[in-house]
C-alpha cells in the first residue's frame, strides 16, 4: 500500500499545488492525496511531510529519508472529518471486478466515468453508455440509495483486495479485515441512469459453443494487426472480425446468431472472457442489444452497423 501511495503523490504534483507531490507522515499514519481521493497507511516514520523522491531514494539505500523543509504538516490537504456514516457493506472484490472494465472513460456524463452501488438492490453497475454490466455481490440494504464511486478509487480498491465500504452523502471509505490501509474518496455528484429499462428481458439458457474458445485467437489478431474498433458480425454459422468494411478473418461458430448483427468486439471479448464459458447470449432483433448472463452477473450490448 506504502507504494501505491507514493505513486499517487509522485503523479499529481502541480505547480499551483506542488504539495500533492508530496505525503504525510501524522500520528503513525502515511497520506497521500489528489484532492479527490486520499490514502493512508501505517508507517513509522516521524511525523512531518516528505517529498516522493526522498522516499523512493531512502526506500533504496534503507536510509531515513528527510523531512521537507518548504512544508509542515498544517499545510497538507486533509479531508473533512468525516460525517456519520449512512450506510456500510462488505462486497466481493471479485465479482465487483467484473463489472469495471463497462465503466466509461472521460466522458462529458460524469456519472458514468464510475462506478454505482445500488445498495438497495445488492449490485453494482457500470455503464458507458453503449454497453453496461450488473453484477450483484453484497446483501441488499433496504432504502439503501444509489452511490456512484470515481473509476479510479473504486479499481485502486479492487487491486488492493478492499472489500469494505462505508457511504456519507458524499464520500467512500473503502477498508479491508486486518488492515489499518484506508482509501477515502469523493462521490461523483450526479444521477446514475436507470439501468433497469436498458436491461432486456429476453433470455435463453443454452451457452453457445466455441465462442469463449474463439476469444482468444480474435484478440490475437487484433493485436497483430493493431485493430482497434473493429466490429465483430455474428450470423447463423460463424463470427466475422472486419475492418473498414473488410473481412479481416471469421470463424466458424454453428448458430451464432438468429440473425446478421455486429457488435464492437472489444466489448464482446471483454464480457466473454470476463463471464468465461457459461456465459449464455440472448438475442432480440437485429436492432436490438444483447444481453449476456453468467452465474446472475449480466452485460448489456448495444449493436453497431457495418
Amino acid at each position: 500500500m506504502e507504494k501505491t501511495l507514493i505513486k499517487l503523490a509522485a503523479s499529481r504534483g502541480n505547480k499551483i499545488l506542488p504539495i500533492l507531490q508530496h505525503v504525510l507522515s501524522n500520528n503513525g499514519n502515511l497520506y497521500a492525496t489528489d484532492l479527490g481521493m486520499w490514502l493512508s497507511t501505517p508507517t513509522t516514520l516521524p511525523d512531518g511531510v516528505y517529498e516522493t523522491t526522498e522516499l523512493a531514494k531512502a526506500s533504496l539505500t534503507k536510509a531515513s529519508p528527510a523531512v521537507s523543509t518548504d512544508h509542515v504538516i498544517d499545510d497538507f490537504p486533509m479531508p473533512h472529518e468525516m460525517p456519520l456514516v449512512f450506510k456500510h457493506t462488505n462486497f466481493d472484490s471479485k465479482k465487483v471486478s467484473f463489472a469495471l472494465h463497462a465503466m466509461g472513460k472521460n466522458d462529458m456524463r460524469c456519472q458514468l466515468n464510475g462506478l454505482c452501488f445500488d445498495l438497495a438492490k445488492g449490485s453494482v453497475i457500470a455503464t458507458d453508455g453503449h454497453r453496461l454490466v450488473l453484477s450483484p455481490c453484497f446483501d441488499s440494504i433496504a432504502d439503501g440509495g444509489q452511490y456512484i464511486v470515481p473509476s479510479e478509487a473504486i479499481t485502486l480498491a479492487v487491486k488492493l483486495g478492499f472489500h469494505s465500504v462505508s457511504f456519507t452523502t458524499d464520500r467512500a471509505t473503502f477498508r479491508k479485515e486486518g488492515s489499518k490501509d484506508v482509501i477515502n474518496t469523493k462521490l461523483i455528484d450526479r444521477v446514475f441512469p436507470d439501468y433497469t429499462r436498458v436491461i432486456p428481458d429476453y433470455r435463453t439458457t443454452t451457452p453457445l459453443p466455441g465462442l469463449y474458445e474463439a476469444i482468444k485467437p480474435i484478440k490475437a489478431m487484433k493485436r497483430a494487426l493493431k485493430l482497434k474498433n473493429s466490429p465483430l458480425l455474428f450470423d447463423d454459422s460463424k463470427i466475422v472480425l472486419y475492418d473498414d468494411k473488410k473481412t479481416v478473418s471469421d470463424w466458424p461458430l454453428n448458430g451464432a446468431a438468429p440473425f446478421p448483427i455486429a457488435f464492437q468486439s472489444q466489448y464482446i471479448t471483454d464480457a466473454i472472457e470476463t463471464l468465461g464459458p457459461d456465459a449464455v447470449i440472448s438475442f432480440g432483433d437485429k436492432n436490438s442489444s444483447i444481453r449476456i448472463d453468467a452465474n446472475g452477473i449480466i452485460a448489456v450490448i448495444m449493436p453497431v452497423r457495418l
